[in-house]
């Protein structure tokens, strides 16, 4: 577009070259070879000109497609890959006895383990180890590495290997946790070791896009992309916070890293739901901010204290309400309590719906056992109920969770009582 300034030049040039044609014709013919030159180069500039802007508005509606496909991921990869380890547990050694053994001890009706029929195997037997493979992530330079606890919970020896380094390093085990499946571990003979960073989980918003990292059974680095698709999922696992993500999670990703688009770890990759035949696209990954106090607790402590109350606690439904004389089916349902747990001294009784907790309101089942299990050891909590259509108050200890309650809802086989 030409500016005011350059049109008013032009317009008083046009009236100066129609003025001298007027009084001066015998300089007619040079002004007209002027005039032809000077129309002539304004043709030409605004030809220019507008190229230009036609070339200028093409590269921006192509940064603008640019823009609006799905990003690249190749940076953040590229830059997670050496921290991200193969983690391999090692259990111990069994005999397998040569083919036919077993089914001719059956045969003549005599037990494999009846003294009289023990097997000596040769020396040439052929011994199997036990292994269990998993990924894993560096949190500091210093051989600190965060796995899942599934890998070396029965393991003898454990094996980690790092990216294009084909030595195999002894790790020791820190300390474990069963209810978030983390397991700390410590790499002390390698010189140079890349670590990966914690984010912050609690900023992640539904949709926001993730990238699930793990080392797998030694095949090298695998790079899954996806979305949160819900936070604070309820996947059994009540004590700590989850992500769920549509990022596909393979075997042998568990430990690995679910990171943001910064290359900051959000989340510790747990498990993908697959008893719906095929890939249900439903991941879990615990929270960064969780996986956090994990570590800091089994660094410091040894293992993760949590608080204990001593009941069990399902989800009301609209029938359970509606029985038990609600409005509406808040709170947590106590289906069961520990005889010589704090809530059985306080008074608490199955059937009570527990409503408010430390004076705030109890809205789902899934959040109290968070709560419970973050409050500080032998301090006392008001905790108010429903029973018999009125409301009680109700003090009560916390005590410490003991290991058995804690492997108890580590287990796969409890998902739908939650214990506290």
């Amino acid at each position: 577009m030409m500016s005011r300034r350059a049109a008013r030049f032009l317009l008083l040039l046009v009236v100066s070259i129609v003025a001298v044609w007027i009084v001066v014709p015998s300089k007619r013919s040079w002004l007209e070879r002027q005039a032809h030159q000077f129309f002539t180069a304004v043709r030409r500039s605004e030809v220019a000109l507008f190229g230009m802007a036609s070339k200028e508005n093409g590269a921006r509606e192509e940064n603008g497609a640019r823009a609006g496909a799905a990003p690249s991921f190749a940076d953040v990869a590229a830059a997670a890959n050496p921290a991200v380890v193969n983690v391999s547990g090692i259990g111990k050694a069994t005999l397998v006895p040569p083919e036919g053994v077993l089914p001719q001890l059956r045969e003549e009706g005599r037990s494999p383990n009846d003294s009289m029929n023990l097997f000596r195997p040769p020396a040439d037997a052929p011994v199997v180890r036990k292994r269990v493979q998993a990924s894993g992530f560096a949190i500091r330079g210093d051989g600190t590495i965060i796995t899942s606890r599934g890998a070396v919970l029965q393991a003898d020896e454990v094996i980690v290997r790092f990216p294009s380094d084909p030595h195999r390093y002894k790790a020791q085990v820190v300390a474990s946790d069963a209810p978030s499946d983390v397991a700390l571990l410590r790499v002390s003979d390698r010189s140079s070791i890349q670590s990966l960073a914690f984010g912050e989980a609690e900023k992640m918003r539904v949709g926001d896009w993730v990238l699930a990292v793990g080392n797998p059974f030694g095949l090298g680095q695998t790079v899954t992309a996806g979305i949160v698709s819900a936070r604070d999922p309820a996947v059994g696992r009540a004590f700590d916070d989850f992500l769920q993500v549509n990022a596909l999670i393979n075997p042998g990703d568990a430990g690995g890293p679910l990171l943001n688009l910064r290359g900051e770890v959000v989340g510790v990759n747990v498990a993908t739901l697959r008893n719906l035949g095929g890939s249900a696209g439903i991941a879990f990954a615990l929270s960064s901010d969780s996986a956090k106090r994990v570590v800091e607790q089994l660094e410091t402590r040894g293992k993760v204290v949590r608080g204990w109350l001593g009941v069990s606690i399902q989800p009301l439904t609209d029938d359970l309400a509606g029985a038990l004389r609600l409005s509406g089916p808040l709170g947590a349902l106590v289906s069961d309590v520990v005889p010589t747990g704090p809530a059985a001294k306080a008074g608490i009784q199955r059937g009570d719906v527990i409503v408010a907790y430390r004076g705030e309101e109890v809205m789902s089942p899934t959040e109290l056992p968070r709560r419970v299990a973050a409050t500080e050891v032998d301090s006392t909590v008001e905790i108010r109920v429903l029973r018999s259509g009125k409301t009680k108050t109700i003090g009560a200890t916390v005590t410490e969770m003991p290991q058995s309650a804690q492997e108890q809802e580590a287990s796969p086989q409890n998902r739908s009582i939650l214990q506290l």
